[in-house]
C-alpha cells in the first residue's frame, strides 16, 4: 500500500533523511490517487508477524492492524498516529516521529486528534527531501483538517461555496479515512453513537423509499433493511472489531 516510488525515490529512510528538509503536502484520501488502496484478498494477509519478521518486531507502542479487505496498516495509540508504512524499519519510524512532531508544533495546542502520515523520500539533487502526505482527523466532530491553511483546489475541492458546504464535503472524507483505517480502539468513545444514529438513518430511509416520491436516501428500502439486519446482528454479538467499524464507516461515507 502506498508504494509509489520512482528511480529518484526510495521506499525506506536512510540516516541522512533525518536531517533532510521536510515538505508538508496536505491531502484528502479519496481525492489523491497516490494513496489508493489495492484490492488484496483477505486470506493473503493473515500471517501474524513475530520475531521472525525480517525487519524485526514492532516497538515504541506500534501495533499492526489488518483491514477487513486484507491490507496492513500500523497504529501508534499514544500519539494517535496511523500509517501504511511499516515502522519496523528504525529509520522509517524515526522519520514518522519527526514528521508527527513537526505537525504538532504547527498546532496552537495538542488537540485530541488522529494523524495520518505517508512519506516519500526523494534523493534528487541538490538536497534530499521528505514529502509528508498528511491530514488530521477529529473523531469528535467527524472532520478532516490540516495543520495550516490549504489551497482547497490543490487538494481536489474545486467548488466550495461556504464553511458549511466545506464541512459537508469533509464529513464523508472523515468516514473514508475510518473505512480505510478502522481502528477499533475508538469504538466506545466515537463509533457506538455513530452506529446508533446510522440505524435511525437506515430505518427512515426504508420508510422514505416506500412513501416519498423522489427519496433522497442512497439505498432502496430492501437494502436499508438488509444493512439494518447486519448491524443489529453485530450489536447483539457486541464484538468491537475492525470489521464493525469499517461497516459503519462504509455506510456513512456512501
Amino acid at each position: 500500500m502506498n508504494r509509489r516510488y520512482n528511480r529518484d525515490v526510495i521506499p525506506y529512510a536512510r540516516p541522512a533523511y533525518l536531517k533532510s528538509k521536510i515538505s508538508l503536502n496536505p491531502v484528502l484520501y479519496s481525492l489523491n490517487p497516490k494513496l489508493a488502496l489495492p484490492n488484496v484478498p483477505a486470506q493473503s494477509k493473515t500471517r501474524t508477524y513475530t520475531e521472525d519478521h525480517p525487519a524485526g518486531v514492532l516497538r515504541d507502542g506500534w501495533s499492526e492492524q489488518v483491514h477487513p479487505e486484507g491490507d496492513n496498516y500500523y497504529y501508534q495509540s499514544e500519539r494517535g498516529l496511523v500509517t501504511s508504512l511499516d515502522p519496523r524499519d528504525a529509520q522509517l519510524s524515526s522519520c514518522l516521529t519527526k514528521a508527527f512532531d513537526h505537525l504538532m508544533s504547527l498546532l496552537p495546542s495538542r488537540y485530541d486528534v488522529e494523524v495520518f502520515i505517508d512519506l516519500v523520500f526523494c534523493i534528487a539533487p541538490p538536497q534530499p527531501t521528505v514529502t509528508v502526505y498528511y491530514y488530521l482527523v477529529d473523531h469528535k466532530s467527524r472532520q478532516i483538517f490540516w495543520a495550516m491553511d490549504v489551497d482547497l483546489k490543490a487538494i481536489g475541492l474545486t467548488e466550495v461555496l461556504s464553511k458549511g458546504h466545506l464541512k459537508s464535503l469533509l464529513t464523508p472524507e472523515y468516514w473514508v479515512h475510518v473505512d480505510y483505517y478502522p481502528v477499533s480502539d475508538h469504538f466506545d468513545r466515537y463509533f457506538g453513537d455513530a452506529e446508533a444514529e446510522l440505524l435511525g438513518v437506515l430505518s427512515h430511509g426504508a420508510i422514505d423509499d416506500k412513501t416519498a416520491p423522489g427519496s433522497t436516501c442512497p439505498w432502496a428500502a430492501a437494502e436499508c433493511i438488509q444493512y439494518t439486519s447486519v448491524i443489529k446482528d453485530l450489536r447483539a454479538l457486541d464484538l468491537k472489531t475492525t470489521y464493525r467499524v469499517a461497516i459503519i464507516a462504509r455506510l456513512w461515507s456512501a
